[in-house]
């Protein structure tokens, strides 16, 4: 991971982020994501719940690249817990108890399978059920996609016609998304609901839900019981959110809703830029062959 960190340079994806975040058609590309998280969200709560929040979606991206690395030519280690413990150590996204924690749970929901090694009962076997592959290779393809409709590329066709080139894709985005500073560290105004415990659903509903009124948006409908109902959010946590957000100006309560500040939206905007833009820099060098 330390490698790939330096060989990607923090001011050409900060230059390519800021480029996107200032295309008109970002913000609504950066809506649509906030708005099909929260649809799986009413698909399947507990599990947007456990690996919804941007640290979890790190380690399943984390989780996926010690697959690749386990199956990649010459590869001398198995696809393992320990491996993925490792790795997210070494970005320094979450402790290995927490690690530890989400892949037991994952494998509860079927997204990994475990089996202990037959030869040391102290290494843990990991292995990718086999819509995951599928899945994540989809995810690269629709970001692809919505990249290619603000400046008419053709990542997504040019990504479909070379699949041997996802490895070095995946490995270059974890790359962008774990580096300091970047899309791993939120700005403050994002992190004050993602630092609560299931708060990033309330940015995300606030990213999904807003529509433009001047120089604010509104989102009808929007009350702190209402999160408390749908989210599962305890109720101290929600009061807790809004008054922090309120105090910071970045909400206010209105009558049927609340009106959410441009500042609000143009940080959430300028924070999904970051992920946008590690994996336009990953598409780019691998399908370059410079990756």
């Amino acid at each position: 991971m330390d490698q790939m960190n330096r060989s990607l340079q923090p001011d050409t994806l900060r230059a390519r982020s800021q480029a996107l975040a200032a295309h008109p058609g970002f913000l609504a590309v950066a809506r649509a994501g906030a708005q099909g998280l929260l649809a799986m969200y009413d698909q399947h709560p507990a599990l947007v719940r456990l690996i919804g929040n941007h640290q979890k979606w790190l380690l399943t991206g984390l989780i996926y690249g010690a697959y690749l690395k386990s199956v990649a030519p010459g590869a001398f280690r198995p696809f393992c817990a320990a491996q993925v413990i490792e790795d997210a150590q070494a970005a320094d996204i979450l402790s290995r108890n927490t690690v530890q924690q989400t892949l037991d749970a994952m494998a509860g929901y079927g997204l990994l399978g475990k089996s202990e090694h037959g030869d040391d009962g102290r290494v843990t076997l990991l292995h990718i059920p086999d819509h995951i592959h599928g899945s994540t290779r989809g995810w690269v393809a629709l970001h692809c996609q919505a990249l290619d409709g603000l400046d008419g590329g053709d990542r997504a066709l040019r990504f479909t016609s070379q699949p041997d080139r996802f490895p070095a894709i995946h490995r270059g985005l974890l790359a962008g998304l774990t580096l300091p500073g970047g899309w791993r560290d939120p700005p403050e105004d994002v992190a004050l609901f993602l630092d609560a415990r299931h708060g990033f659903l309330i940015a995300e509903h606030l990213a999904a839900t807003a529509e433009p009124d001047g120089e604010r948006y509104i989102v009808t409908g929007l009350s702190r019981s209402g999160v408390e109902r749908r989210y599962g959010i305890g109720r101290s946590t929600v009061h807790r959110l809004f008054q922090s957000a309120e105090a910071k100006g970045l909400m206010s309560p209105l009558d049927g809703g609340v009106a959410v500040s441009g500042d609000f939206m143009a940080s959430y905007a300028g924070w999904q830029a970051l992920k946008f833009a590690a994996l336009d820099l990953a598409v780019e060098a691998a399908l370059s062959g410079s990756a």
